[in-house]
């Protein structure tokens, strides 16, 4: 059996997340082109699938999840039953690797990526950590913050023993029918650091918490370096038109289009009221996108002699770079509200 797999989780819902989970696949395929991949649908519109694509993918297992809303939970409840190494590495159907993840002194487990004690939900982490077997020492536990932190995505490096280990202390799948809905996955995201980190128990030093390090920045890439990661040239239908999940602020950090004088005009489209509304903003480095808007145009300039820059915006905006500390892209993504 191999050292390491992968587990990604995906749903597939539209054309862009079509294109997403295929170009994360790509890139583990670059790196590790024989390692063992479960792919764990949940709930895609299969209208978006392509099947004779699925049938060629190398050493690779699709398993269709049949529970609603359970999300980042799954990789784990999966892995205990369909060990495809020794350790694996989850991840989201959006996110991308562009080189090789040393696992070699991972022993039983590594978060990805860690948050900050101010974004913990105490009163929705006890309820969720009270359904679990030894419940009641996690609770305690869960005191000491010095000792764990949350785990960005639910996202991890981790061992089948360890695994196993900490199931046989705490019986995971009896948080399954609690973790139905958005709100109860982002708890869920809190409570698995306190669950890996229990067994451990010691004070974690500081730029131990996590495989990447904090991630409460996001900062977002250019396509193109995925492409050019994956040696591809064509332009993908899949980042024409890129749909905003939540209310964010994007910071120009380099300034690529606001200078001083000249004015950004977004036009952007609500889904809901099926309205165009435009924007104005000048000599400010802070865009807003509304949650519920899809971007349709965006102009640079002055007057009459405006230019548009609606596909260069996009680009700046269309995926999220997991490597935060590349400062290339010249733009941040500030998270307003989760």
């Amino acid at each position: 059996m191999m050292e390491l797999g992968f587990i990604i989780l995906r749903h597939v819902r539209d054309t862009r997340s079509k294109e997403l989970w295929y170009l994360s696949y790509k890139c583990i395929r670059k790196l590790y082109p024989e390692n063992s991949i479960l792919i764990i649908d949940d709930h895609s519109n299969y209208n978006y699938i392509d099947t004779k694509l699925e049938k060629n993918l190398v050493n690779t297992t699709i398993i269709k999840n049949t529970k609603i809303g359970r999300g980042e939970i799954l990789p784990y409840l999966y892995y205990l039953e369909h060990k495809i190494a020794e350790k694996i590495i989850f991840m989201h159907d959006s996110s991308f690797i562009t080189k090789k993840i040393d696992v070699s002194t991972i022993k039983k487990f590594k978060l990805l990526w860690h948050f900050l004690h101010h974004h913990d939900k105490p009163k929705h982490q006890h309820v969720l950590l009270s359904k679990l077997l030894n419940g009641d020492k996690l609770i305690e536990f869960m005191r000491n913050k010095d000792r764990w932190y949350g785990s960005t995505g639910a996202v991890s490096i981790i061992s089948h023993d360890y695994l196993k280990k900490i199931n046989d202390m705490y019986d995971l799948k009896r948080l399954e029918p609690y973790i139905e809905t958005r709100s109860q996955r982002m708890v869920f995201e809190r409570i698995i650091g306190i669950i890996l980190y229990s067994l451990e128990n010691k004070v974690i030093k500081k730029g131990e918490e996590s495989y990447f390090g904090c991630r409460t920045r996001y900062q977002i890439s250019n396509i193109n370096i995925i492409n050019k990661f994956l040696n591809l040239n064509e332009k993908m239908k899949v980042f024409t038109a890129p749909k905003i999940k939540n209310s964010y602020n994007f910071i120009f950090k380099k300034d690529p289009f606001l200078k001083k004088g000249k004015i950004l005009k977004i036009t952007q489209f609500d889904k809901y009221s099926k309205k165009f509304v435009t924007t104005y903003k000048e000599n400010t480095p802070k865009i807003y996108i509304h949650p519920n808007h899809i971007i349709e145009s965006v102009y640079y300039g002055l007057g009459n002699n405006m230019i548009e820059v609606t596909d260069l915006f996009k680009k700046y905006i269309a995926i999220e770079s997991h490597d935060t500390s590349n400062e290339n892209f010249g733009i941040y993504k500030l998270k307003v509200g989760r």
